[in-house]
């Protein structure tokens, strides 16, 4: 997988829109963004993790559309919105202060470790700890 897997995002990002019946413009609703916009995102153009946050909140495997695995049998996709944003903003925060970049199929591992960790516990997400995390994984 790696990198190369990167280059399908856009159209795993198309297959999530259809699976869920929703045009372009429904999409474009969603995420407060224009329908071009949209479009852009199925022609490669990255999607932003706010955004996949607010897909997932609509029902978007956002792990399928960045990783190409789905999500775990029993899981649901429906996700907590806004423990999502948390986890993304802090994994983003936590990579650009340690000075690391990540590949989108890894940073999106490590959101959905994190989520999961956070959702299983119930504890608010500690940025601190996050940071530390990356950096001893890095």
């Amino acid at each position: 997988m790696g990198e190369e897997s990167d280059t399908f995002v856009p159209s795993r990002f198309k297959e999530e829109r259809e699976r869920l019946k929703a045009n372009q413009s429904e999409v474009a609703d969603w995420c407060a963004v224009a329908v071009k916009t949209v479009r852009r995102w199925e022609q490669g153009t990255p999607i932003p993790s706010d955004k996949l946050a607010v897909l997932a909140s609509h029902g978007a495997d956002v792990q399928y559309i960045l990783t190409g695995k789905r999500a775990a049998p029993g899981r649901p996709v429906a996700v907590d919105h806004q423990l999502l944003t948390l986890v993304i903003e802090a994994v983003e925060e936590g990579l650009e202060e340690a000075e690391l970049e990540m590949a989108p199929a890894k940073k999106a591992e490590l959101v959905v470790a994190l989520y999961d960790l956070y959702a299983d516990t119930g504890k608010e997400v500690d940025k601190a700890k996050v940071l530390r995390l990356i950096r001893t994984a890095a």
